[in-house]
């Protein structure tokens, strides 16, 4: 997936990039680096 596709798809959820890092059980700028 493209940084673009990952964001897009997280705010569709309507999830912080906190509350997806919860889900995927990985750390907030771990998600905040994909989303790059």
């Amino acid at each position: 997936m493209t940084p673009e596709a990952i964001n897009e798809l997280r705010t569709r959820l309507g999830l912080t990039q906190k509350e997806l890092a919860t889900r995927l059980k990985v750390d907030a700028i771990t998600v905040s680096r994909w989303e790059r």
